[in-house]
């Protein structure tokens, strides 16, 4: 699953790296390095399924 959202630090929408920490998933920009959201709730759950490999 790719995540659109566009950075609000350098306007980036693509390459964000989603990390796992505990039953959060943090996004982070792939250009400037940036946390852009935190995600948790039903939204993780989803991002999870999608990300089995990935996470």
């Amino acid at each position: 699953m790719k995540y659109k959202r566009k950075c609000k630090y350098c306007e980036n929408k693509e390459g964000h790296i989603l990390e796992q920490k505990k039953n959060l998933i943090y996004v982070t920009c792939g250009v400037c390095g940036e946390v852009i959201d935190i995600v948790g709730g039903r939204m993780a759950k989803q991002l999870k399924e999608k990300l089995k490999g990935v996470v």
